[in-house]
């Protein structure tokens, strides 16, 4: 193997500090061979629907550590219903099989080096690559990752392995983490607590379009142990315990001008459709008139549904603590990396200063995909 095609990384041991960026994440992640590769969210989507090409930055990689340890990060989350019944696989699974395949190539190219074999006559199976016709004469990956710092990209171009070979994947598992959920071991957002965390109690407008004409928060100021935080109309009481953040807003007297709505369950659709905006095109094709003339039959109607909300299990919960120009953020959520984005421009710090973690998503169904979080500040 040409180390013309891998560069050498100076690691040191793994780092545990929470608010590390990706690229200094790589740096400290310690000896082995390293596979980069990129995988988005919506972001891959887009780029596939719409022809662009995709981001040269990696958000997932797969390692094989110094001790044959196989380790793969990524920013997919798993929000309850299990990793195998959701979009995850289907989209993540590609580009991670394709991670394992150049693994893979590297170290039978660095096993046909020590063993000096051609690596057509290699195979490897449970972390061993071996001669095929001298099964004796082999080397573990452990073996070949020692010492050997290095990273390479995924090109694309190494065949991944066909169906028929597969040995873990179509086969039935049990949910590694089910015993954790099922007795309230596993830890949710919520569940999260810090030393001097404090709980946000927000002032909220009792409906959509309503303005802020008077407050007084003096009343929650004498809470002891209370500190009512104001900017502009955005007013929030903090508080050790959530139940006394919630008491002392609660004697907050705010007024409110609140617009006059005629909407009901009558105009509800009619408000609904004149605030829907354009809406995307993802796609476009066929001739809908030719179609028509085709069609034996043309049926036209409209169908109405009820108002429905997201009502995930888990509450919108997120738990920030900022140390310095740096902040970490566990959030219960669907999109790390639009909170993350969304953070950076709120705050105004730079977006490889913020860490989103996400702990197990408790059901999202889409309602936890927009980033707006209940923030509990530490």
């Amino acid at each position: 193997m040409s180390m013309e095609e891998n560069i050498e990384l100076d690691f040191s041991d793994i780092s545990t500090d929470p608010n590390i960026s990706r690229r200094s994440f790589l740096k400290t992640i310690g000896g082995g061979i390293v596979i980069l590769f990129c995988i988005g969210d919506e972001t891959l989507l887009e780029a596939r629907r719409g022809g662009r090409s995709l981001p040269s930055d990696f958000n997932a990689f797969l390692r094989i550590d110094a001790d044959g340890k196989v380790s793969c990060f990524t920013g997919k989350i798993e929000m309850g219903q299990g990793i195998i019944t959701s979009m995850s696989t289907r989209i993540f699974g590609p580009p991670l099989r394709q991670a394992g395949a150049e693994a893979r190539r590297v170290l039978i190219e660095l096993a046909a080096e020590q063993l000096q074999v051609p690596s057509d006559r290699l195979s490897v199976d449970n972390g061993v690559v071996f001669d095929k016709n001298q099964k004796d004469k082999n080397v573990t990956y452990a073996a070949l990752a020692k010492g050997n710092r290095i990273t390479r990209r995924a090109t694309g171009q190494v065949p991944v392995k066909d169906p028929s070979q597969f040995k873990v994947m179509g086969r039935e598992f049990l949910h590694q983490d089910a015993m954790d959920k099922v007795t309230g071991k596993a830890k949710y957002t919520g569940d999260l607590r810090l030393p001097g965390m404090l709980y946000a109690s927000i002032l909220r407008p009792p409906s959509h379009g309503a303005t802020l004409k008077s407050v007084d928060t003096s009343p929650a100021e004498q809470v002891e142990g209370a500190t009512v935080v104001r900017e502009g109309d955005l007013i929030a009481v903090l508080h050790k315990n959530p139940d006394q953040a919630h008491d002392a807003l609660s004697r907050i007297k705010a007024e409110f001008d609140i617009p006059t709505s005629n909407v009901d369950d009558k105009t509800i659709f009619e408000h609904l459709l004149a605030n829907s905006g354009n809406g995307n095109v993802v796609a476009r094709g066929g001739d809908l008139q030719a179609g028509e003339k085709e069609a034996e039959d043309v049926v036209e109607q409209t169908y109405y549904d009820g108002y429905v909300a997201h009502a995930a299990m888990e509450t919108h919960t997120a738990l920030a603590q900022m140390e310095g120009d740096k902040i970490t953020v566990w959030a219960s959520t669907q999109s790390p990396f639009g909170i993350r984005d969304q953070v950076s421009r709120t705050l105004g710090i730079a977006s490889e200063n913020v860490h989103v973690i996400t702990p197990p998503v408790g059901g999202g169904f889409g309602g936890k995909a927009s980033g707006q979080q209940a923030i509990e500040a530490a």
